[in-house]
Formats: structure tokens, C-alpha cells, sequence
């Protein structure tokens, strides 16, 4: 257990409180991180052709947003000394359906995740990502609040 750890991160400063949990059980395991930031499509198909963006218009935009989500994880990581192997991952999808999916693919043996824990919109959405990992990953999570020390 603690061998390969998942990390996601929707790339808030709350989502990032996990990585010390994650970094102290990875390094009493010697054991691996790999960050996942996953996001969904901001235009769908219909969207696309109505606003007139191509689809390799779109796809570069894609690739534009993973690259940035990249640098800001890295940008965030800078912080905290790693010390263990650690790998990003940057998906396209659900963030509740690509968690349990890439801790799978990957071969994670525990997922560390932040919930704020309190009722603003964004806690709601979080929340509720972290609430249906919880219920439907076969893996143990541990849920990391913002005000944990």
C-alpha cells in the first residue's frame, strides 16, 4: 500500500493542501506520485460549429490548456520538496469519472485528495468530485480538508 499514489488536482491552491499527505506516505512507502488534472470540454460539438471554431482550431486550444494546466502544477509543486518520483498527468474528461479511471490505468494503490468542506459553489463542485470518488473508487482515499494543518 502507499506504493503508487494518485493526486488529483483541479489546479485551485485548496486541491494542493493533499500533496504533503500524499509526498509523507509516498516517501514511508518509497513509493511514487502521479498528479492527475483532468477537465472536461468547454464547447461541445454544437457549440464548436455555432462559434465557427474548426476542430483543429479546437483541438489546438486543447493542447493549450494541458500545457498550461502542466506549468501551473509545476509552478504549484515548486513549493514542496519532492523527493519521490513524481509524474503529471494531464487528462481530458469528467474529473469524477477520469480519477478512478487513471488511478486504474496508472496502477495507484491510494488516491490523496482535497474537499474545502464548506457550502460555496466551488466547494459543491469539489465536494462532490471527492464524494463520488469515495463512493466509487475499489482503491482507499484519503480526503485531505483545506484547514487541515
Amino acid at each position: 500500500m502507499f506504493q503508487h499514489i494518485l493526486v488529483p488536482t483541479d489546479g485551485s491552491e485548496v486541491s494542493f493542501v493533499a500533496v504533503p499527505y500524499a509526498l509523507r506516505l509516498a516517501r514511508r512507502e518509497a513509493g511514487t506520485i502521479t498528479m492527475l488534472n483532468a477537465h472536461e470540454e468547454f464547447l461541445d460539438a454544437e457549440e464548436r460549429q455555432f462559434l465557427r471554431v474548426s476542430s483543429e482550431r479546437f483541438r489546438e486550444m486543447m493542447k493549450e490548456r494541458a500545457l498550461q494546466a502542466r506549468r501551473d502544477i509545476e509552478g504549484r509543486l515548486a513549493r514542496f520538496e519532492i523527493d519521490v518520483p513524481l509524474t503529471i498527468e494531464i487528462r481530458e474528461g469528467h474529473p469524477k469519472q477520469e480519477i478512478c479511471r487513471v488511478a486504474k490505468e496508472v496502477g495507484a494503490d491510494t488516491i490523496v485528495l482535497a474537499s474545502r468542506g464548506h457550502s460555496s459553489l466551488g466547494a459543491f463542485i469539489l465536494g462532490s468530485v471527492a464524494e463520488h470518488v469515495v463512493r466509487h473508487s475499489k482503491l482507499p482515499v484519503l480526503v485531505v480538508k483545506e484547514s487541515a494543518p
